[in-house]
């Protein structure tokens, strides 16, 4: 197996694996266990990928033995003590207790049979993708409210919103591999001004900004060529770059059960992006690096309505949403 882990989620991944496509993808998923969290591990699981889990709420106990290979507990960004930077040390020490655990499956798998890749030196596990699904919505307090309210308001969506992707992106220092995928979820509403919720979208904002920055930096990046040279050379360059791919996914409004609470009734669902649609393209982009959007992009998801969703159903596509590439 890619992961050896002593966490009850993996327990009966063994047991799972017989009737699932085999693959020798890894893919770490932050936010795994939100709704679009679990959408995902699902159908990555499906494709027979190895998925290692992390969040800062358990994974759900009823589809945690079928969906992930390993889990890796963070810190509450909002009541934890430790800050971004205890959020980025907490990810990337879990995912090495898992590597160290790995190594030591190795020794022993070595031991039995020391002939077979005798001149492999892996250095620990390699992920193929990086995905941040973690993420929360809030409106902004009312006029009347003290001015803190709205500053408390900021700080839990940036925590939310933004933490979380600088970590993966810590994270994918370390331990992603060739043609790597590095994919947030931002909003297709921080694309312009976001009055009632300008938390939500500076934080949305930000998230766009980080990954349209690190897709600069990689070797697969288009556009301004003179800013792409300054850009590698400030960063150095560091080798998994090289092919990666770093975007983001911008939804409309996803259809979760908290989006639903949060909105008015009355409310149109249709408008809104199923998540296993966007599970669906992520599994696209993980299994084939050449439908990819190019480093640095923005892609939005929008949800197929009247003639298109017609067209779709009638031609068999599962798919109900479309995926533009916005920047």
């Amino acid at each position: 197996s890619l992961f050896s882990t002593t966490s009850s989620v993996a327990a009966a991944s063994s047991s799972s694996s017989s009737s699932s496509p085999q693959s020798d993808k890894a893919v770490l998923l932050l936010g795994s266990s939100g709704a679009l969290g679990s959408s995902v591990a699902s159908h990555l699981s499906s494709l027979g990928m190895t998925v290692v889990g992390a969040d800062v709420v358990g994974p759900p106990t009823s589809r945690a033995e079928h969906d992930l290979g390993a889990f890796v507990p963070l810190e509450n960004p909002i009541t934890g003590g430790g800050g971004l930077v205890g959020l980025c040390d907490g990810l990337v020490e879990g995912l090495a207790k898992l590597e160290f655990e790995e190594e030591e499956e190795d020794d022993d798998d070595s031991d039995s049979d020391s002939d077979s890749d005798s001149d492999s030196d892996s250095g620990g596990f390699k992920l193929d993708a990086i995905l941040v699904a973690s993420g929360g919505f809030a409106m902004d307090p009312d006029a009347g409210c003290p001015p803190s309210d709205a500053a408390e308001t900021i700080e839990r969506m940036m925590r939310m919103n933004y933490w979380p992707v600088v970590a993966g992106s810590v994270a994918s220092g370390r331990f992603m591999d060739g043609e790597g995928l590095f994919v947030a979820i931002g909003a297709a509403a921080a694309l312009a001004p976001t009055p009632g919720m300008s938390a939500y979208g500076a934080s949305k904002a930000a998230v766009h900004h980080y990954v349209q920055t690190l897709g600069a930096t990689t070797g697969l990046a288009v556009g301004n060529k003179a800013r792409r040279k300054r850009a590698l050379r400030e960063r150095g360059r560091p080798v998994y770059l090289d092919d990666m791919t770093a975007c983001a996914i911008l939804p409309t409004v996803l259809d979760t059960p908290s989006n639903r609470e949060s909105f008015p009734k009355g409310t149109d669902y249709n408008d809104w992006v199923n998540p296993d649609d966007v599970a669906r393209e992520l599994g696209m982009w993980i299994r084939r690096p050449h439908l990819r959007p190019h480093s640095g992009s923005l892609v939005k998801a929008s949800a197929k309505r009247g003639r298109a969703a017609e067209q779709a159903r009638l031609a068999g596509d599962a798919g109900g949403a479309f995926f533009t590439l916005v920047r």
